[in-house]
């Protein structure tokens, strides 16, 4: 069987992600500064880390950066967009009723917002297919053994061997009853 290079490095994954969410962050400021043509402003180093700060406090509350194994995009890019929108909506409030000068001019607020979504989004989904790819050619998996080669046990192999996206590889049943034939369903 294929030993995965990133089968002890969940936390690894989890770092990186929080890297390019920090990046994403901070970066599609400064785009969005650049085409509205304005200079870096120390008002813009604030609200990036600002944004930055909220957006990882709300993600560590709900446990974003966790492995996401077999679990769906869907739920993830769910948390995901929630967290961004609770930030944003928290940074802009604040911004607009403290200082409505500090993030102008009109559309930065938008454009910032946006470009970070759809980032945040686009890379989780090319990660997702990244580890896809590499779990296809038995890099990044998991063996499996089930406990029990009763009916529930033949259901989750027959689940594991039909996604294999998840990354896990079934090895076999562990069960102390008599030997019983067990077919999987492929």
């Amino acid at each position: 069987m294929h030993k995965g290079i990133l089968q002890s490095n969940s936390t690894v994954i989890a770092f990186v992600q929080r890297i390019l969410d920090i990046t994403i962050i901070v970066g599609c400021l400064w785009v969005a500064v650049a085409l509205q043509e304005i200079p870096w402003l120390i008002q813009h180093t604030t609200a990036s880390l600002l944004a930055v700060f909220l957006f990882h406090f709300t993600s560590e509350l709900d446990k974003l950066y966790i492995s996401w194994r077999g679990l769906s995009i869907y739920k993830e890019l769910k948390k995901t967009i929630s967290h961004w929108f609770v930030s944003a909506a928290i940074l802009f409030l604040s911004v607009n009723f403290l200082a409505p000068q500090y993030l102008n001019p009109e559309g930065l607020q938008f454009y910032w917002f946006i470009s970070v979504l759809v980032s945040l989004c686009v890379y989780r989904v090319v990660l997702r297919l990244i580890l896809r790819a590499l779990r296809s050619q038995g890099i990044n998996t998991r063996s499996v053994v089930i406990a029990g080669a009763g009916t529930l046990g033949q259901q989750l192999a027959n689940n594991i061997v039909a996604n294999s996206s998840f990354g896990l590889v079934f090895g076999g049943y562990y069960d102390d009853t008599a030997p019983r034939r067990c077919f999987l369903k492929v």
